[in-house]
């Protein structure tokens, strides 16, 4: 029952919808915070059997049923899981854990005041070192939802910005990391979109909320 939004189809109506949209055959989806792999499962299925699916997810309870869902679907050939976390610097992180286990944030994050249960210790990723020193495949598409983590997210991920310009869809979970994302794609030449019907264009981020979903689009592609 605490799942039902999966089986149902209802999880995340409008990543479901952005997906649709902005997803193609063929694509490199990077999923940060892919969680047991819901998400994961519906890019997998728009990139199609020449596309790849790289989907990172720290905690180790959601890494094992992420790597068990990845195999009850026999999306092995398109989806690969990575246990760690993605913040600003390569090497290892503090992870706060949440006390339903689902969910958790590495230690700096910015996001709600939520009550977290326990912490541990866990493998940590900056992506410009994932791509560009161990050499895996430029993203075409990146999606992030970490519990406010984005912000520590993005400061790894400088090169990727300017150099690869993913389109990037991504939760945000707090004011704070709000204006500093709106800034930061700003001038990294992106677009700023909210992500709901008719997406959109953010101009001012004072009007909005504390929790924001948004599309990040390079300019050259935003037209």
């Amino acid at each position: 029952q605490t799942e039902k939004d999966y089986w149902l189809g209802t999880y995340e109506v409008n990543l479901q919808n952005a997906i649709k949209k902005f997803c193609r055959p063929s694509m490199v989806v990077y999923d940060i915070g892919a969680n047991i792999g819901y998400i994961s499962l519906i890019f997998a299925r728009y990139v199609g059997s020449q596309g790849k699916v790289l989907a990172f997810e720290p905690l180790p309870e959601n890494f094992k049923r992420l790597s068990e869902n990845i195999t009850l679907n026999k999306m092995q050939k398109r989806i690969f899981p990575f246990q760690t976390a993605v913040i600003d610097q390569s090497g290892e992180t503090t992870f706060f854990v949440h006390q339903s286990g689902a969910m958790g944030k590495a230690q700096g994050s910015l996001g709600r005041d939520e009550k977290y249960q326990s912490q541990i210790n866990v493998e940590a990723t900056a992506l410009d070192d994932f791509i560009f020193l161990k050499k895996h495949p430029h993203p075409d598409l990146l999606k992030m939802d970490i519990e406010g983590g984005e912000v520590l997210a993005l400061q790894g991920m400088q090169k990727t910005l300017t150099e690869i310009k993913p389109i990037i869809l991504v939760e945000i979970h707090s004011h704070a990391a709000l204006e500093y994302l709106w800034k930061e794609f700003q001038s990294d030449g992106y677009a700023f979109f909210k992500m709901e019907k008719g997406y959109p264009l953010i101009t001012n981020p004072e009007n909005l909320g504390d929790r924001v979903y948004a599309v990040a689009i390079p300019n050259e592609k935003a037209g």
